[in-house]
């Protein structure tokens, strides 16, 4: 909290020139957006209430048309509340329902470096996957995580979450700049960055 604030000193500072009111509307939009972040962010992000990488793939695929939109979750209440997302096209599902589905994601921190999950079972094993599926997983570190490996073995088409990450930052660059962001150097520089990388 006192990085926000001693972020709002020079905007305080810089309001005096334009008039004296300009530092107190300042600060009160600091307090506002404090506020909503103590009461909204904090609670429904930082608690894993509402896991977004899940929510922003259920919007995603609901903005993109998918006929049917399955959520599977290890809490029942996520999986309803990502599914309403998806509207008439959104279900609660299990991972009985996974040989039946063209795509699959993985949004779960479940194998990433670092996040201490690296041994916990995903929602859907990699044993209920089958030949052809798409399957995704938005860990990107690392390159494969031993669900990807497992669904590999299974006959399905991986991919890692790597792509998600360069993607996401060429858009970021995009909206702040304006400019088209350099995609391709972008990717040679995620691969470089991994471990082993070039």
């Amino acid at each position: 909290m006192i990085g926000a604030f001693l972020g709002v000193v020079p905007a305080a500072l810089l309001g005096f020139t334009v008039s004296p009111e300009y530092p107190v509307l300042v600060l009160v939009v600091l307090v506002v957006i404090q506020m909503v972040d103590a009461n909204t962010v904090v609670p429904v992000v930082m608690n894993r209430v509402l896991a977004l990488p899940a929510l922003a793939v259920v919007l995603a695929l609901a903005e993109s048309g998918a006929a049917e939109i399955v959520v599977v979750a290890r809490k029942p209440e996520a999986a309803a509340a990502a599914a309403t997302l998806a509207g008439s096209a959104g279900r609660v599902g299990s991972a009985r329902d996974a040989p039946g589905t063209d795509l699959i994601v993985n949004a779960t921190p479940v194998g990433m470096v670092g996040d201490g999950t690296v041994t916990h079972t995903p929602v859907v094993p990699a044993e209920a996957l089958v030949e052809g599926q798409v399957v995704v997983d938005l860990v990107y570190e690392p390159a494969e995580t031993e669900w990807m490996a497992g669904a590999a073995r299974q006959g399905a088409i991986v991919l890692g979450g790597l792509g998600m990450l360069v993607h996401q930052a060429a858009a970021q660059l995009k909206l702040w700049t304006g400019v088209d962001p350099p995609v391709e150097a972008m990717w040679v520089a995620a691969e470089a960055g991994r471990p082993g990388g070039a």
